[in-house]
């Protein structure tokens, strides 16, 4: 395990922290890795260093390209709604098809593989929630031979949720496994952890501690993000985390978890429900939302599909939809905020203006689980999906 490291690697991963462009850190992660012994419990550690060292390579050699070629990314899409997820396969699997059925978009579609070279964006509205879509070129096993293949990996980080698309006319498992294998040599994870630890790193204030933390006490963690060069930070934990959880967040912080929906496309062809069947049971187990279609033969409406993508993202993404009212009016907000569960009444004030929420007075809540009316609440009062809150201010 990563507790093992010796002082000295501790050390060196200051300089990981401080690099200041991708060059210096590529050398500090070099020196970093020369300093891990290698061993069984390493070996984790040693092959994400190596990737990231791998990535950032990469990463260079594509700037440059960039740069004597002179022209600007095409595949910067700009985040519109309220939930952005990416649509991402190999070649032919229907995405465009798929993007087709669900928004207003109109795709190339073609039998012609690698049609789309750029990313396509479209919404679809479902409970009163803007769902963007993005369709990413298609992948390929082979990474290095689609220049592509970075930008798309960096759509999936900077998106909300992805929509994993394989084809059943052929090995739907062999095609999942590809897609896994390169997220996660981007350092993207389709499992959720357990526990959630964020270290945010500040100019000064100490080590402060928030959350649980079973084998250690605060003193410790302290000593322990000392000994990696790191004086003055905030830890959030979310869940029962150890000790061993604060180092693997110190090391592992460029690691991101996005959650995934899988659907099964071309289900009308012969033999297609059965390999859908087995693939469902496998990955359902693992917590894998799946849906079976035909994008051409539209075995599922259009609003059954919105409704299983739109539920399911909202789910896996802890989201809810809060309505606002202005005192005095008659009628909410059409559109509500989308907010994560949890959310109290003042969070909601500080989303609407940071005034509002600075000089709140009380609120009005109006709730299915409060009949008869309206409740009058404090600022910590949670909110549940579909609640309608009208804030008063001094």
């Amino acid at each position: 395990m990563p507790a093992n490291l010796p002082a000295k690697a501790r050390a060196k991963w200051i300089k990981v922290i401080e690099a200041r462009d991708k060059r210096e850190k590529i050398k500090a992660l070099e020196e970093f890795l020369s300093a891990i012994p290698k061993h069984k419990g390493t070996q984790k550690l040693v092959s994400h260093i190596r990737r990231q060292i791998a990535l950032l390579k990469r990463e260079i050699e594509l700037e440059r390209k960039k740069a004597k070629g002179g022209k600007k990314s095409s595949f910067m899409v700009k985040k519109e709604g309220d939930v952005q997820a990416v649509i991402i396969g190999l070649t032919n699997v229907g995405k465009s098809s798929f993007l087709r059925l669900l928004t207003a978009a109109k795709p190339e579609i073609s039998p012609e593989p690698y049609t789309t070279k750029k990313p396509i964006p479209g919404i679809f509205l479902y409970k009163d929630v803007y769902f963007q879509l993005v369709e990413a070129p298609a992948l390929l096993a082979e990474a290095k031979s689609l220049v592509w293949t970075p930008q798309v990996m960096a759509l999936c980080r900077n998106a909300d949720a992805l929509i994993i698309m394989v084809d059943l006319s052929g090995d739907p498992l062999y095609q999942l496994n590809v897609i896994v294998k390169l997220l996660n040599e981007y350092k993207i994870t389709l499992k959720e952890p357990k526990v959630k630890v964020k270290i945010m790193y500040r100019r000064s204030g100490g080590i402060q501690v928030i959350g649980d933390i079973s084998d250690a006490s605060s003193k410790q963690v302290e000593e322990l993000l000392n000994s990696y060069g790191i004086r003055n930070a905030l830890v959030k934990v979310e869940g029962k985390a150890k000790l061993e959880d604060i180092e693997e967040s110190i090391l592992f912080a460029d690691s991101i978890y996005k959650p995934a929906i899988i659907v099964l496309n071309k289900a009308d062809l012969s033999g297609a429900l059965k390999k859908a069947k087995i693939l469902a049971e496998k990955l359902q187990k693992h917590g894998f939302p799946v849906v079976a279609i035909s994008c051409i033969k539209k075995t599922l409406s259009s609003r059954d599909l919105a409704a299983f993508i739109g539920g399911t993202l909202l789910e896996k993404l802890g989201l809810i939809r809060i309505y606002t009212k202005a005192p005095y009016s008659k009628t909410p907000s059409k559109r509500p905020l989308v907010v994560k569960k949890g959310c109290t009444v003042i969070e909601v004030a500080e989303k609407i203006h940071s005034r509002l929420a600075k000089n709140f007075k009380y609120a009005k809540v109006w709730s299915n689980r409060n009949k008869g009316g309206p409740v009058k609440v404090g600022p910590n009062y949670e909110l549940a999906d579909g609640d309608v809150v009208e804030i008063l201010a001094y």
